[in-house]
């Protein structure tokens, strides 16, 4: 694999071109000050990403906070990002009121335990934030985005920077989604992509799937994306 291929699946590099195939998506860059925040150590959301932080409580009613000297000496008030939190409040709006967030690869999914709901579904900026700093995909995508390609350079940053893409919440049902594979400009796979379950009726629909995917593929991605050889995952609406 080489770095050139997974600039390529950057969404900020295959938005432009698939826009009108995908889910309607907003992309915020992020600035290094933000970046560093993801890295540092420790689970902290700044409390004016919060809808209401001066009515958000740290502690549920009848609980006292335990301290002593020196770890109040050390404590350090959480950085705020007042520009970036209005541009993620803003683009919320505009999406309908919820959001999935990923960064310039991948979503925070194995992070989801951290939210109500366990899910991806996000409200505000700390719905986000709480996400990203949980998610060890976003630490690695972070840090070693182009690990494993044949060409790495030292730097590790993506061309353009870091960008925060949020996209429209969907209640998507798991058992129409669809893992497609391109070699050489052809499809020559398509799989479930939610491997861990079985959807017996799905047996039944197998031709007429393969016929709506292949449709799809003909008429949007064959020979579009930048590369002749790639994955791409696909929604069937029933």
């Amino acid at each position: 694999m080489k770095q050139e291929q997974v600039i390529h699946c950057m969404i900020s590099n295959w938005l432009p071109k698939f826009r009108a195939v995908t889910f309607k998506t907003e992309i915020i860059p992020l600035s290094d000050e933000f970046i560093q925040y993801l890295n540092a150590d420790g689970l902290f959301v700044p409390e004016s990403a919060f809808p209401n932080p001066q009515k958000h409580d740290r502690y549920d009613e009848g609980e006292e906070e335990w301290s002593d000297e020196s770890s109040n000496d050390e404590k350090q008030t959480p950085q705020a990002f007042p520009a970036l939190e209005a541009d993620i409040a803003a683009a919320i709006a505009r999406l309908g009121g919820a959001v999935v967030p990923k960064l310039n690869w991948r979503c925070p999914k194995d992070a989801t335990w951290m939210s109500t709901g366990d899910t991806l579904k996000c409200r505000t900026a700390s719905d986000i934030f709480l996400l990203l700093k949980s998610s060890d995909f976003i630490a690695h995508d972070l840090s070693t985005p182009f690990a494993g390609c044949d060409d790495a350079a030292a730097s590790s940053l993506p061309p353009g920077g870091f960008v925060l893409a949020l996209r429209k919440y969907y209640d998507i049902k798991p058992e129409m989604e669809f893992r497609c594979f391109v070699k050489h400009h052809s499809l020559v796979g398509i799989c479930q992509r939610d491997e861990a379950s079985n959807y017996p009726f799905l047996f039944e629909m197998v031709a007429e799937l393969r016929q709506r995917i292949v449709q799809f593929f003909e008429a949007s991605l064959r020979q579009r994306f930048d590369d002749d050889s790639f994955v791409f995952d696909v929604y069937v609406t029933k």
